[in-house]
């Protein structure tokens, strides 16, 4: 996220959308619902972005290769489409600024290409150019326009700084250069005065009406490591990034630092939102920061891998956790979130692979430096560490079903088993046959096989009771991946040949070949747990759903910005996680409403605003297929309006009073009214999070009957009071109550119910112990507490 682009973050001037580069392409992120949105039109990484004083339009430049010309586009900010393709720069566009009146954009090509070129917005076509700096002068870097004037704009770089006047008559630009004296450094502009930032840890200023150097400071405690970026406040003051990762505010004509904040990494970008009562930061270590400018106060908003992501992993029948590894981390992440939990970190070293015990107390992963190392899953503390498991780094782990034996493929081609022991870790067998580094190990449900994938062009299965070769496939690729059928009869592969093969597990013969690319290898594969479906990656940035048997595919997952890596059907099938060559991860829903999908194995089903849940899911929930797998439906807030949440609702109850498979309903809902919910007589399980209870007072209202759960969830935000209380106070056949991160609605909760309702066997409190010793004081509910304490289960912190 914009870590390798200068000024790469930006805001939009509808102060609610926030705008970074992701490889290839261009993310639209809404900073209040953090729904992403991508533009993709970019073949190659994008360099520079730029949007337009009115909001209407975004450009981006982008790399290319040696010898090509690198393209220029122009956003559509409303339609998200293209409004313009500029190609006219070579290998590189460096930076792009618009006019003040956005009447034309002026683009900056890089070091091979050393023009600027202005063009005009509404035709599309460039007005006129020219070499950026002289011949003798370094290289240009970065650009600013007049705040007032359509035909100025300025130009800084190393050993240049110049002022550019257009003449549009003539077709012309002229510049000026603004003499510094002995100051010759890199620079970058910004403001109504014109500010340059030095790698040297100095501010000028330069006057703008004379075109000439006024000021430098501060006179002693330069910013270390140079300025990387800088934003003019209205106050006067200067925004000040520094290479050693500080945000400063900067006085005005001294330029000392009057407030300081320190951010992980060199800072990137600084965008204002608004008139800066916010800023926003970025940096080179892909973090994404937001600052509240009157209480200076720092926010992680978003964060991910600053280096190409190496490996995912998800716990063993977990879709809520996956961890990924990548140089100097392991980060563990919350799926329905995308929200990091834990980073574990080795300084200047590169994890390879990752993989968790089936029992999920160890992180197992392999590093370059030839080491495995095993951490604790809740904290990230070292557990132990296998030295010199492999002589050339250890590529590939995986860890038996029983949790005993760690087997890990090395650079050299080694494959070595390592015993768990209580206090010591033992090698009990090592197996060379590969020739090249492993890249893929694949341990079977029984423990008795594992089947390698190398880069020698070979896949080997092994006997883990003699440590020998059952099997040797050959192929005339490089593997890159390889996984079991999981009936552990075939196994399928992928490589640089951009073909997927089927083998048979028990001799080794090829049985099916399937081309899954044109013009890519296949990087990862996976398949699901119930072997119908099987997902590929490959370097052409696609995600492909197959059908198993047919050999067909049915479902493209189009997203990614640069190559793609690995990729993870996660257990419950509900999502696949891909992860890129570079530092994003992507999450593809599998059960939309288009068709595309397994829909005869759905098992949950969650409506969302994002994925076209509004008239269209009421039409999925009356297909005969679906109605004898759903077995949970989950309505969350976002469903559309509210006469879409009423008609998502009144066939969901359909479902419940005709199905009794159906167990489950979540209710994540700001619905307020509605004249259609029915009886839903075959509901068990019901759970009410934030903003439900009106529903139940409107229910209440209307006298209309809602056939009650045996099993009560209350989430955070449920407030227990007037008709709601009424409501968990006088259903008797309520059994269980489950309640989290609730704390000042628990002892409304053993008031009403406890009391009572004799029907309640069992409480799981997700609370912290005095939380609950507050009841002490009151034996009448204390006492009926220890009367279901059989029941009860205390998860206390």
């Amino acid at each position: 996220m914009t870590r390798k682009v200068p000024h790469g973050l930006k805001i939009h001037p509808d102060r609610v959308h926030m705008i970074y580069p992701l490889g290839c392409n261009l993310v639209i992120e809404n900073l209040q619902t953090r729904q992403q949105e991508f533009l993709l039109g970019h073949n190659n990484n994008i360099s520079c972005v730029t949007i337009s004083n009115n909001g209407k339009y975004i450009a981006s430049g982008q790399l290319t290769f040696m010898g090509f010309k690198a393209d220029i586009i122009i956003w559509d900010y409303e339609s998200r489409d293209p409004y313009a393709r500029l190609v006219l720069h070579k290998v590189k566009i460096e930076d792009l600024v618009f006019s003040s009146s956005d009447k034309f954009l002026f683009s900056l090509g890089g070091q091979d290409d050393g023009s600027i070129v202005v063009w005009n917005i509404e035709t599309k076509e460039p007005v006129c150019g020219s070499p950026a700096q002289h011949k003798s002068a370094g290289i240009t870097y970065c650009l600013a326009a007049a705040k007032d004037n359509d035909y100025l704009f300025y130009s800084a770089g190393n050993g240049t700084l110049r002022f550019w006047q257009l003449d549009v008559a003539n077709r012309k630009i002229r510049p000026t250069d603004i003499n510094t004296g002995t100051v010759k450094r890199i620079a970058s502009l910004d403001g109504t005065h014109l500010y340059c930032g030095t790698t040297t840890g100095d501010v000028l200023m330069i006057y703008i009406p004379a075109a000439q150097f006024k000021a430098i400071g501060p006179e002693k405690k330069k910013y270390s490591m140079g300025i990387t970026a800088m934003q003019a406040l209205v106050n006067g003051d200067v925004l000040l990034g520094t290479g050693e990762g500080k945000i400063h505010i900067a006085e005005q004509g001294t330029f000392k630092s009057t407030k300081c904040l320190q951010a992980m990494g060199e800072i990137t970008s600084l965008a204002l939102r608004g008139e800066g009562h916010m800023i926003f930061i970025g940096t080179d270590r892909a973090h994404i920061y937001k600052v509240n400018y009157a209480d200076w106060k720092m926010e992680l908003i978003n964060t991910c891998h600053n280096s190409p992501i190496n490996d995912i992993a998800f716990p063993f029948g977990s879709s809520e956790l996956f961890g990924t590894c990548s140089f100097q981390d392991i980060r563990i992440w919350h799926a329905p979130t995308g929200n990091e939990l834990l980073r574990i970190t080795q300084a200047n070293k590169t994890c390879n692979s990752i993989c968790f015990t089936r029992d999920g107390k160890i992180i197992v992963s392999g590093w370059d430096d030839g080491r495995i190392r095993c951490f604790y899953p809740e904290t990230g503390r070292e557990m132990f560490t296998v030295n010199d498991a492999h002589h050339r780094g250890v590529t590939a782990v995986a860890v038996t079903n029983d949790c005993r034996r760690i087997v890990s493929g090395g650079g050299e081609g080694m494959v070595r088993v390592w015993q768990l022991n209580q206090n010591s870790r033992d090698l009990i067998a090592t197996m060379k046959e590969h020739k090249n580094a492993i890249v893929s190990i694949r341990i079977n449900k029984s423990d008795t096989e594992c089947v390698t994938a190398s880069l020698d062009g070979t896949c080997i299965i092994w006997n883990l009771k003699r440590f020998a070769r059952n099997q040797v496939l050959f192929e005339n690729t490089l593997f890159q991946c390889v996984t079991y059928h999981p009936e552990e009869y075939h196994i399928i592969t992928g490589g640089t040949d951009r073909k997927i093969a089927y083998w048979e597990a028990v001799n080794g013969a090829q049985i099916r070949e399937l081309e899954a690319s044109k013009s890519g290898t296949i990087n990862g594969l996976d398949i699901d747990c119930m072997g119908h479906y099987f997902v590929t990656v490959s370097a052409d940035k696609l995600v492909k759903l197959w059908r198993y048997n047919e050999g067909e595919v049915f479902s493209v997952g189009i997203g990614h910005g640069s190559e793609i890596k690995k990729v993870k059907i996660c257990p419950n099938t509900e999502h696949i996680v891909s992860l890129i060559v570079g530092i994003e991860s992507v999450k593809y829903e599998t059960d939309n409403t288009n068709g595309e999908c397994p829909i005869d194995r759905i098992k949950h089903f969650t409506c969302t605003k994002g994925h076209g849940f509004y008239m269209e899911a009421a039409t999925f929930f009356q297909r005969s297929i679906v109605v004898d797998q759903i077995i949970n439906i989950n309505v969350t807030e976002n469903s559309g309006n509210i006469f879409n949440k009423c008609k998502i609702l009144q066939h969901v109850f359909d479902l419940f009073n005709k199905n009794d498979q159906i167990n489950g309903l979540e209710l994540n809902t700001d619905l307020i009214e509605s004249t259609n919910i029915i009886c839903a007589n075959n509901l068990k399980q019901m759970n009410y999070s934030a903003g439900i209870s009106p529903l139940l007072l409107h229910l209440k209202r209307r006298k209309q009957k809602l056939f009650p759960p045996k099993t009560l969830y209350v989430e955070s935000g449920f407030k227990l009071f007037g008709g709601a209380l009424q409501y968990v106070r006088t259903k008797y056949e309520l059994i269980g109550i489950l309640f989290s991160n609730n704390n000042q609605y628990a002892r409304g909760l053993f008031k009403a119910i406890l009391p009572s309702n004799m029907g309640v066997r069992w409480m799981f409190a997700d609370l912290e112990r005095e939380d609950l010793t507050i009841e002490s004081e009151e034996n009448e509910y204390w006492n009926r507490t220890h009367q279901i304490s059989e029941y009860i289960e205390y998860n206390s912190k």
